[in-house]
């Protein structure tokens, strides 16, 4: 429970140190979002719904169909595809002419019109195929068909930049797959029909082929017939049919050729053949006119002519008169023919014939009947046909019209920008985490020891330029918020060390180390020094930064031999440790300076016989040694210093240093510090602003100082 506590606890805090990079995301991300919102074009959506009836209306079939579930489910399922199929959108485009309209329509693509723009002539021309299958896709991507449940409505939206041009488009659309849809059902019955026309023409042809025979069989049968039955009434009917139909064959001559001089004009040829005395009589006066037209002259010549036009109407109406009359005539004997053959035929079979004869008579009006039946069925069906390519209807209807929408449906603004949050929000928090631990550097105390799993003992304080440097601050201000954290520091490296048995020989050695430079480690390392030989304690300072000494300059010390100096002296002529040391001028605070800077690899001499030897001499007259070392990451020295020391304290600029560093100079203390002895945090030349006030009051003595 504790353990769930301190976890909430650090990612509070980490939440708390990173809240300006979550606030600056969101701010940025609803920003650019709503500015995207406001860059684009809105989009309306108008839906229309239609109802399907899967049982397929038909107005001659008056008859209640019966369904299944999965047919209905199948039928309706079609029909969606139709509506959503090139085929209606090709007509949509067609009736609500897409191709001009400005949104669906032919556009230059961006392409285009940058090469009009730079002057490019035309390279390829585009086939007004190609262009119109570009228009029909663009209309289709704007259309959404969806079915309602599992009910027989069916939802179609169309989505436009115009509202009212959404609700057009969405009721033409509805309406034309309506349209088609009846056009579909006509177009199958009249298919149906044309099939049946074809197979009526085959019929008929059958049905003719079958009577004849039956004639055919009674002509090549007839001696025979008449012989076997004995009966003379027979003969007499032949040959009253025969003989009308040579006088029926003979008018049907008569009428064709009147027919066709009627075309012509023959108006005499029409009188010879009717032998008929009216048009005879006209024909003589038609012929008498003519001559006087050939005769007169011009001015009588166009009275006449007007009369011959006259009395050729007067010829050409005689004649159709009689025409009709000569065809009636032909019906009649037709007629007369017919009721011959077939009292004919009802003597043969009312006649008592042998059964062979009898066989073939059944044969042939089997087929007969069978033709004549096929003939009827087809000619009703037929006529059914022709029928419901008139009477169709639509097997859908619209329930509902689509009006034009007054909010668009894209882009949806409280949607886009409640997400926007959410995203932003998300994306804050992980960059607040990435930054918190692994990005830039640190910015508290419990960010550094989360990250490094390292405690950290003091957070120094900037000192704000004052004429005092922050070393004379631990001795003339000893109560500021600088003192205060270096005691702090001190207190933790001492009850650290007291809880795990203590220094080597009750000799403190603390390494003061940093990652790269400027970092504060050589003002850290004195002012730590300077606490150390205020309390009390004989307290040594050894600058080993061989390569950039600093402790001289800060403490202006004049000596001219140092730490490189004893490292470097040859064995015959060694520098005594008294020449040296310097004294603190402000405090009993020993120093072995570096006076200049090598020109040797100094991890050598740090390595030495000699500088061992130093650090065996020190510890015997001295209780805390503090060793101000280079930074970790550029050279090597602090690795072979690390084993000399009971405690480490790793200075961290605050809001500098990366935190990558600082994670290789763990790794690299961790690998060359003596086991067991701890690393202790320090964070350096925290902002004043960050600074928190709880303890302020407590600090009294140089107020200026607290207030930093």
């Amino acid at each position: 429970m504790e353990q769930n506590d301190i976890d909430i606890r650090g990612l509070l805090g980490v939440l708390r140190r990173q809240l300006h990079v979550i606030l600056y995301t969101v701010v940025l991300i609803l920003g650019l979002t709503t500015l995207w919102l406001f860059s684009l074009t809105p989009l309306y959506t108008a839906s229309t719904l239609i109802l399907i009836d899967p049982s397929s209306a038909n107005l001659l079939d008056t008859a209640e169909r019966q369904t299944s579930a999965s047919s209905d489910n199948a039928r309706v399922s079609s029909e969606v595809e139709i509506m959503r199929s090139e085929a209606i959108a090709l007509a949509v485009v067609q009736n609500a002419d897409l191709v001009s309209s400005p949104e669906f329509g032919v556009q230059l693509s961006l392409r285009d019109r940058v090469e009009a723009i730079l002057g490019f002539e035309e390279t390829t021309d585009v086939s007004p195929e190609v262009l119109l299958k570009g228009v029909v896709n663009k209309f289709s991507d704007a259309i959404s068909v969806s079915r309602r449940g599992l009910t027989y409505l069916v939802e179609l939206r169309v989505t436009s930049e115009s509202p009212q041009t959404a609700a057009d488009l969405a009721n033409i659309t509805a309406q034309t797959y309506i349209d088609q849809q009846i056009q579909a059902k006509i177009g199958s019955a009249l298919a149906a029909r044309d099939i049946i026309q074809a197979r009526i023409t085959q019929a008929d042809s059958e049905l003719v082929a079958s009577e004849r025979a039956f004639d055919d069989f009674i002509d090549l049968n007839f001696s025979r017939i008449e012989q076997e039955t004995g009966r003379s009434d027979l003969t007499a009917l032949r040959e009253a049919l025969e003989e009308i139909r040579d006088t029926s064959t003979q008018s049907r001559v008569i009428a064709n050729e009147v027919s066709r001089n009627i075309q012509l004009g023959n108006w005499a040829e029409i009188a010879a053949s009717l032998q008929d005395d009216t048009l005879m009589a006209l024909q003589s006066q038609r012929d008498a006119l003519t001559a006087e037209i050939a005769n007169a002259a011009s001015d009588e010549a166009i009275n006449l002519r007007a009369e011959l036009d006259a009395l050729e109407a007067r010829l050409a109406d005689e004649a159709g008169v009689a025409l009709s009359d000569l065809r009636a005539e032909l019906a009649d004997m037709e007629s007369e023919a017919s009721n011959f053959q077939s009292e004919l035929r009802s003597s043969v079979l009312g006649a008592d014939l042998p059964p062979e004869l009898l066989t073939q008579i059944f044969s042939i009006q089997q087929r007969g009947t069978l033709a004549r039946n096929q003939y009827q069925t087809l000619l009703s069906r037929l006529r059914d046909f022709e029928t419901q390519a008139d009477l169709q209807i639509a097997d859908a209807r619209v329930v509902s019209p689509a009006f034009a929408p007054s909010n668009p449906s894209f882009p949806d603004k409280k949607l886009t920008l409640a997400l926007a949050l959410m995203a932003s929000l998300g994306l804050g928090v992980g960059l607040g985490f990435l930054r918190e631990f692994y990005v830039g550097g640190f910015v508290s105390d419990t960010q550094a020891a989360d990250v490094l799993n390292l405690p950290v003992s003091a957070t120094v304080p900037r000192i704000e330029e004052t004429g005092e440097t922050p070393v004379d601050q631990v001795v003339k201000a000893p109560l500021s918020f600088y003192a205060e954290a270096l005691r702090r520091l001190r207190a933790s490296i001492d009850q650290t060390l007291l809880r795990n048995g203590g220094g080597t020989d009750d000799v403190t050695v603390v390494m003061v180390a940093s990652t790269v430079p400027a970092e504060g480690k050589t003002t850290t390392s004195l002012s730590l020094a300077r606490t150390y030989a205020i309390s009390g304690k004989r307290t040594l300072l050894i600058d080993c930064d061989l390569r950039k000494p600093s402790i001289s300059k800060t403490l202006s010390l004049t000596g001219k031999t140092g730490l490189l100096d004893y490292l470097i002296a040859p064995a015959d002529e060694p520098v005594a440790l008294a020449d040296i040391m310097a004294l603190d001028p402000l405090t009993d605070l020993e120093i072995i300076p570096s006076m200049g800077r090598s020109n040797r690899p100094t991890d050598q001499l740090l390595t030495s016989k000699a500088f061992t030897e130093l650090m065996k001499a020190v510890r015997d007259h001295y209780e805390v040694i503090i060793l101000d070392t280079p930074p970790m990451l550029p050279v090597v020295d602090g690795r072979y210093l690390a084993h000399h020391a009971d405690a480490i304290a790793l200075v961290i600029k605050w809001a500098e240093t990366r935190q990558q560093d600082v994670r290789q100079t763990m790794n690299l203390l961790n690998e060359t510090k003596n086991e067991g002895a701890p690393i202790f945090g320090v964070l350096n030349q925290q902002n004043a602003r960050n600074r928190k006030y709880y303890y302020q009051g407590y600090y009294t003595y140089g107020g200026g100082y607290a207030q930093e």
